[in-house]
């Protein structure tokens, strides 16, 4: 998906309009969840070979502006236990076409629509359940929630 940056066809002439509409949204944190198979996940031991319902890995993005190194953490939750794992990345948040993108390397790279404080992702991808081991396949993206500040 090729996103633009955030200037004008005329050289030398910056929209404004990503950073305007960023100071404009409220702070949040972004959650993004993804279902991962129980059983891949404790064959890479980063759950339980049993439990009741499915182990899910958690990422949380800040929600405004430029998000920075730390601005991600990720999370395996596996019933009431939460095991951190390494999510380092950033990038800035852009709006284009009246949809928000962050493309944060390769932690995650995220597409949605925020209507009335709500939002809906349209895409998102990330290489943690990889760096956790998982294969494809054994992983399935959940949705996403916009929690208040």
């Amino acid at each position: 998906m090729t996103r633009g940056a955030a200037t004008s066809p005329v050289a030398g002439k910056r929209r404004g309009r990503g950073t305007r509409a960023a100071a404009r949204r409220r702070a949040g944190t972004l959650v993004l969840r993804w279902g991962l198979s129980r059983r891949a996940a404790a064959m890479c031991g980063v759950a339980a070979a049993r439990g009741a319902g499915g182990p899910v890995l958690e990422l949380r993005v800040a929600w405004v502006g430029v998000v920075r190194e730390g601005g991600i953490t990720a999370a395996v939750v596996d019933g009431g236990v939460r095991r951190e794992v390494a999510a380092a990345g950033g990038g800035t948040w852009v709006q284009e076409a009246g949809l928000w993108h962050l493309d944060a390397g390769d932690v995650v790279s995220v597409s949605l629509r925020e209507e009335e404080g709500r939002i809906r992702v349209l895409y998102a991808r990330s290489a943690v359940p990889a760096r956790l081991g998982l294969e494809g396949g054994r992983y399935e993206f959940e949705g996403g929630a916009l929690l208040p500040a």
